[in-house]
């Protein structure tokens, strides 16, 4: 009687990395997910967005989110905004979060690129703007 057809699939695509990855000792990690209260724990330098005039005078206010890749030297490689009140508040997260910076993250002492999320709040508070990230106090 042979095997089950979907049974040796399912064996095949769990050792196939294995035998892909024999000999070349063990697999390299390329990048990893923190989260956002690491990250801030993890950043040398910290840029809060500025509220935006035009965001100002129009009262704005909302939740803006920024996903973030982080090269293995700490720098920020790419930032891409998840979610913000209006543009130009999505354009100044942009700019801020674009000049953090990092201690670099290990594995087993080898560098490794970072994946992540920051979140900003715009709140219009009588004439004034300020821009809170939970983490930053």
């Amino acid at each position: 009687m042979s095997p089950d057809p979907l049974l040796r699939l399912l064996v095949a695509m769990a050792i196939l990395p294995l035998i892909n990855h024999c000999g070349s000792g063990p697999p390299s990690i390329q990048s990893i997910r923190l989260g956002e209260g690491v990250l801030h724990k993890k950043a040398i330098e910290k840029i809060l967005p500025v509220y935006p005039e035009t965001s100002m005078r129009e009262r704005v206010t909302g939740v803006g989110v920024a996903s973030l890749r982080i090269g293995k030297d700490g720098r920020v490689d790419s930032v891409e905004i998840l979610e913000s009140p209006d543009a130009a508040t999505g354009q100044s997260i942009r700019e801020a979060v674009s000049k953090w910076v990092f201690e670099p993250t290990t594995i087993r002492g080898q560098p490794v690129e970072v994946v992540g999320k920051l979140t900003f709040y715009f709140r219009f508070e009588e004439g004034t703007g300020p821009v809170v990230a939970p983490a930053i106090h």
